[in-house]
C-alpha cells in the first residue's frame, strides 16, 4: 500500500469515527454518569503536586493537568505510560516491549533524567541514571485516584531532577476500595492479565490487599518479524489508611518480580563489528512507606513521610541493586493573608553492581547522601483573587555539593471563571552514577581496523541548571467549555553530554567519549488544550503543543522532541451502561542523537478506541484497539546497545467483577 493510500485510509477512518460519534450523540439523551458540569470540565479538582499541599486546580500557578480515574477507565489503557499519552503536552513513545520515553517540554529519552516521577509522594527514579524504568511502574489501574502532571520545573518543592516536569501518581485510600475486585483479560500484544484486590475494614481504619500478573508479547522489527523482547510482570502489595482530613495515617508496601527478554548489539571483532546477543534479565524489589498527618490547630498542620525502597535489575552487561531510605517532614500554617510551608528531609542510598567487559561503574559499590530543606510563603494580597508565592529548596548532595532552587509565582483570578498565572523558577539536575563513574564500550565505526567508542564518566561534572519563565490562562469561557493555555521559555546551562573531540587512541582502536558539561541553550513553546460538552452525554477534548529548541547538536546525547503534537478525543455515553472513547494522536518528526549515532522517526498518527460496558454495578467489560491505523510503526530509534522495536496494531479485552 502506498503512503498516499495509507494516509487516505487513515483520514477516512478517523473522519468516519468522528461523524459516527457526532450523529449518534445528537440523538441520545442520557446524563453522563450523573456528573455536574464542573466535574465534566475538570475545573474544581483538588491537587497536591504543585505546592505539596491541597489546593484547587483552578488556582494552581503552574501548567498542571489532572488525569482522573474515570478518564483512565474510559480510555481502556492497561499501563501507566499509555495513560500518560492522554495528558496534553506530554510526549510518550514506546521503544520496545518494556521501554518508554516520557518527557515534557523537550529532551526526551528512554532514561529521561529531567522528569521527576512520584507514586503517592515516593520518588521512583533510579539513582543509576536519574531516570525511570517505566516497565516497573505498574499497579492495579483501578486503584489510581488521579495522576497529576506538572509541565515545567518543580524543584522548589520536590528537589533535584524535577527540571522539565513532575508526574505524581496518587492511589485511592483503602476505604474507597471495599470488597473484592477480580480482573482478567488478554489480547494480541498484552497476552494475558489477571488481578485480585480485596478491601475491608481493619480496626479503626481500612485495608486493601492486591496481586496481579501480566504477560506481554514481543514487538516486531522493521521486517515485521517478532523480536525477543517479551516480558512478564508480577506485583503484590497492601495499603492501610486510618483517619481523614488533617489527621490521618497511611501505610503501604509492595513487592514485584519481572522476568523479561531483550537483545543488544555488542561490539565484537567480527564482520559488521557487533553481534546480536539475547538477554534474559530480571527485575525485582519492593518498598514500604508510612505517611502521617496531624492537625496542631485550625489551619496548622504537620506531616511526615518515611520509606524504604529496594530495587534490583540484572542484565548480561550490567547488574545493579539499590537500597534507598528517604525521610521528609513538613509544617504548614495558614492565615487569611499568608500560607507558610516549610520542611526538611534526608535521603540515603547504596548501590552495588556487577560489571562486564562492555560496561562497568568503577567501584563495585557506592553510597550517597542528600540533605534538603525548603521554605515557601504565599502572600494573599487579595484573598481568593490575587496572590504571590515565593520559596526555595536548599539541597546538599555528595556529587556537586550545595544546590539552590528558588521560585516566584503569582495567580490572578479575574473572576470565578478566569485566572492568569505566571512563574519564574530555577531548577537543577545532578549528575548520575553512570555519568560520574560509568564506562561503556560500543562500536563507533567499522573500517579496518575496528574503532570502538568508550563512554567515560567524569567526577568533575557540575549540575545542569534551568531558568524557566512561564505563564498561562485557565478558565471556562462558556458554561460548557474549559480552556487551558500556557507558554514557556527555558534557558539551560551545563547540559551533560558527550565530548566527541578526543582523538582515537592507538590499537586497540578506541575513541574516548567522556561526559562533559556542554554549552548553554534554550527552548521555548506552548500548549493549548480545551474541553467541550456539546451535550450531557458527549465530551470532546483536544490539545496542541508547539516546541522549538536551540541546543547545540554537537552536544546532544538525548533524543529530540516533537515540534508539533496533537491529541483529539471523544467520549460518548451511548447508554447509561455503555460508553465509547476515540482518541487520535499526531507526532511530528523525532530526531535521536546518541554519541555518534543519529536516527529519526517519521511523523505518524496513532488512533485508539475503547468500548466500556457496565451491565450492572458488579460487572464491567472492556474492548480496546490500539494503533489501528498501521499494522506497525516505530515510535523511537535505537540507542547505543538497544534496538528499538516497532509497535504493532493490537486489540485487548477485559472483564471485571466486583463482589
Amino acid at each position: 500500500m502506498t503512503r498516499h493510500h495509507r494516509r487516505w485510509q487513515q483520514g477516512v477512518l478517523a473522519g468516519a469515527t468522528v461523524c459516527t460519534v457526532f450523529c449518534s450523540a445528537l440523538g441520545a439523551g442520557q446524563d453522563l454518569a450523573n456528573l455536574d458540569l464542573e466535574d465534566l470540565l475538570k475545573t474544581d479538582i483538588t491537587i497536591t503536586s504543585v505546592s505539596n499541599k491541597e489546593e484547587s486546580l483552578g488556582r494552581a500557578a503552574a501548567a498542571v493537568t489532572v488525569l482522573t480515574a474515570e478518564e483512565i477507565r474510559h480510555a481502556g489503557v492497561r499501563n501507566i505510560p499509555d495513560a500518560l499519552r492522554l495528558v496534553p503536552g506530554l510526549y510518550v513513545a514506546q521503544i520496545d516491549g518494556g521501554g518508554w520515553a516520557v518527557s515534557a517540554r523537550g529532551i526526551a529519552d528512554r532514561y529521561n533524567n529531567k522528569m521527576l516521577v512520584l507514586r503517592d509522594g515516593r520518588s521512583v527514579y533510579s539513582p543509576l541514571f536519574a531516570g525511570v524504568y517505566w516497565d516497573l511502574q505498574d499497579t492495579v489501574l483501578e486503584d489510581i485516584e488521579r495522576i497529576e502532571v506538572i509541565k515545567g520545573p518543580g524543584g522548589t518543592i520536590w528537589g533535584a531532577n524535577a527540571v522539565n516536569g513532575v508526574i505524581n501518581i496518587v492511589t485511592k485510600k483503602a476505604g474507597d476500595t471495599p470488597g473484592i475486585l477480580i480482573t482478567a483479560g488478554g489480547g494480541s500484544f498484552e497476552k494475558a492479565h489477571g488481578g485480585l484486590r480485596w478491601g475491608t475494614r481493619a480496626g479503626p481504619g481500612a485495608l486493601r490487599v492486591f496481586g496481579q500478573g501480566e504477560a506481554f508479547a514481543p514487538t516486531v522489527d522493521n521486517d515485521g518479524e517478532r523480536r525477543d523482547d517479551a516480558r512478564r510482570a508480577y506485583r503484590g502489595g497492601f495499603r492501610y489508611d486510618q483517619g481523614s482530613g488533617d489527621d490521618r495515617l497511611m501505610v503501604q508496601g509492595e513487592g514485584f518480580n519481572q522476568p523479561a527478554h531483550t537483545f543488544y548489539r555488542f561490539p565484537a571483532a567480527v564482520a559488521g563489528g557487533y553481534t546480536i546477543e539475547p538477554d534474559h534479565f530480571n527485575s525485582r524489589g519492593g518498598h514500604a512507606l508510612i505517611e502521617a498527618h496531624k492537625s496542631l490547630a485550625e489551619r496548622n498542620r504537620l506531616g511526615a513521610r518515611l520509606y524504604y525502597d529496594r530495587a534490583e535489575r540484572t542484565q548480561s552487561f550490567l547488574g545493579s541493586a539499590f537500597d534507598t531510605v528517604d525521610v521528609q517532614a513538613q509544617h504548614d500554617v495558614e492565615t487569611d493573608r499568608n500560607a507558610l510551608l516549610w520542611g526538611a528531609g534526608f535521603r540515603w542510598w547504596r548501590e552495588r553492581n556487577t560489571t562486564s567487559v562492555v560496561a562497568n561503574l568503577g567501584d563495585p559499590a557506592h553510597t550517597h547522601r542528600t540533605y534538603n530543606a525548603f521554605l515557601q510563603d504565599e502572600l494573599k494580597i487579595v484573598p481568593e483573587r490575587f496572590s504571590i508565592t515565593a520559596g526555595s529548596k536548599f539541597e546538599w548532595n555528595d556529587f556537586t555539593g550545595t544546590e539552590i532552587q528558588p521560585r516566584v509565582n503569582t495567580v490572578v483570578s479575574l473572576n470565578d471563571r478566569h485566572a492568569l498565572w505566571g512563574a519564574v523558577s530555577r531548577a537543577v539536575r545532578t549528575p548520575s552514577q553512570v555519568e560520574t563513574t560509568g564506562n561503556f564500550r560500543y562500536l563507533v565505526a567499522n573500517p579496518s581496523p575496528l574503532i570502538y567508542g568508550v563512554i567515560h564518566g567524569n567526577t568533575d561534572l557540575r549540575s545542569e541548571t534551568l531558568m524557566a519563565y512561564e505563564g498561562g490562562y485557565r478558565g471556562r469561557p462558556t458554561a460548557r467549555t474549559s480552556l487551558d493555555v500556557s507558554a514557556y521559555y527555558n534557558h539551560y546551562e551545563r547540559l551533560i553530554n558527550i565530548d566527541r573531540t578526543v582523538a582515537v587512541t592507538p590499537p586497540p582502536m578506541e575513541k574516548p567519549l567522556p561526559f562533559r558539561n556542554g554549552k548553554p541553550g534554550y527552548v521555548f513553546g506552548g500548549e493549548i488544550s480545551g474541553r467541550w460538552n456539546p451535550t450531557r452525554i458527549w465530551t470532546l477534548s483536544s490539545a496542541y503543543s508547539y516546541y522549538q529548541e536551540h541546543l547545540s547538536t554537537d552536544d546532544r546525547f538525548e533524543a529530540s522532541y516533537p515540534k508539533h503534537m496533537v491529541r483529539a478525543q471523544s467520549y460518548w455515553e451511548m447508554t447509561p451502561t455503555l460508553g465509547m472513547t476515540d482518541t487520535a494522536f499526531y507526532y511530528s518528526t523525532i530526531h535521536i542523537n546518541h554519541a555518534d549515532r543519529k536516527f529519526h522517526v517519521d511523523p505518524y498518527w496513532r488512533f485508539d478506541v475503547a468500548l466500556n460496558w457496565r451491565p450492572s454495578a458488579r460487572w464491567e467489560f472492556l474492548l480496546a484497539g490500539r494503533n489501528l491505523l498501521d499494522p506497525r510503526h516505530p515510535e523511537y530509534g535505537q540507542i547505543i546497545y538497544d534496538e528499538a522495536g516497532q509497535i504493532p496494531r493490537s486489540i485487548y479485552a477485559q472483564v471485571s467483577l466486583k463482589i
